[in-house]
């Protein structure tokens, strides 16, 4: 034990080396991020992150995060540090970020579109709120009518309460599958004639939009998830689904910008987000995804994006 006490140690692979001396401001960066996550370490610039310099996905992480704390470095990712690999790419892959971002147009500041008066947000606001009751009413209607079906059966005294259970399942049932069809009716008549591009915000697409993915969260999508119930909604949705497609459980703003081709697989809780509002508008585009495509668990996609065939993103991605 005394002698283990007195051997010496040794930081890294690469104590005895002196470190690189950094060429330019990204690389500077860069090596002091590097001797935060190993240090005492030589930083070399031909050094592999991974294999060299003993880096792993957590570190990758981390090394990301710390770069891009420095706002002219933001378009830093993980996938660059995993596809350039050596200090020395990873250095310049900050520099032409750098460079790209200085050279682009400064972005004007956000100011409301000219079109969303307070008119226009009054009335898109008021008919917001008339249509809430009736959200309402559908999502507790599915336990309330059970209930009361029950309730109205067992009233008398020779009554039967097999016959009460029987037909407060059957209400039961027959209210989910009503909220399928209320679901796929609002998604198919609200978005109708809906195509990508921009919209002002509070008008009359977006509350068509509004309402329609509204009306798509009263129906229990957890009951048909990983079945092929559930590719056979999306269709009717408006999606167009391939073949041998398996589909766990996603959350699809724009159903009818959806495509999926066949033998692709997609994980669980995954986002189709091909709705959102940027800079005072409702920007809506199509997300493709190839045949036989890969898309991990908790993975976003938006809109005007897509994932070639026989491609793979991974989960937590996006």
């Amino acid at each position: 034990r005394h002698a283990l006490a007195q051997m010496p140690v040794h930081i890294g692979p690469d104590a005895g080396l002196e470190s690189d001396e950094p060429q330019n401001d990204a690389q500077k960066n860069l090596f002091d991020v590097l001797r935060s996550l190993f240090p005492g370490q030589a930083i070399r610039l031909q050094a592999d992150f991974f294999s060299d310099m003993g880096g792993h996905s957590l570190l990758a992480a981390q090394l990301v995060s710390l770069v891009r704390s420095v706002p002219r470095y933001a378009a830093l990712t993980v996938q660059d540090v995993y596809q350039k690999r050596t200090v020395q790419a990873i250095g310049d892959c900050m520099q032409r970020a750098d460079s790209q971002q200085s050279a682009a147009p400064a972005q004007a500041p956000f100011s409301p579109a000219p079109s969303n008066t307070w008119r226009r947000r009054l009335v898109c606001g008021i008919a917001q709120f008339a249509a809430v009751p009736f959200l309402i009413t559908l999502s507790i209607m599915q336990w309330l009518a059970p209930f009361f079906t029950y309730h109205n059966l067992t009233g008398e005294m020779y009554d039967s309460t097999w016959y009460a259970i029987g037909m407060s399942f059957i209400v039961f049932i027959a209210v989910y599958l009503l909220s399928f069809v209320l679901a796929i009716l609002g998604r198919q008549l609200l978005t109708a004639g809906l195509k990508p591009g921009r919209y002002p915000l509070w008008g009359f697409t977006f509350f068509r939009w509004w309402l329609s993915d509204r009306l798509a969260n009263v129906a229990p999508l957890y009951l048909i998830a990983g079945t092929r119930i559930y590719a056979a909604y999306l269709r009717c949705m408006g999606a167009r689904i391939g073949r041998e497609v398996m589909l766990s459980s996603m959350t699809v703003r724009v159903p009818s910008m959806l495509t999926i081709e066949e033998g692709a697989s997609v994980g669980a809780e995954v986002h189709i987000e091909n709705a959102r509002v940027q800079n005072g508008q409702l920007v809506l585009g199509n997300t493709h995804i190839g045949k036989n495509a890969y898309v991990g668990s908790y993975c976003v996609l938006e809109g005007n994006t897509g994932i070639a065939q026989d491609g793979r993103l991974n989960g937590l991605s996006s």
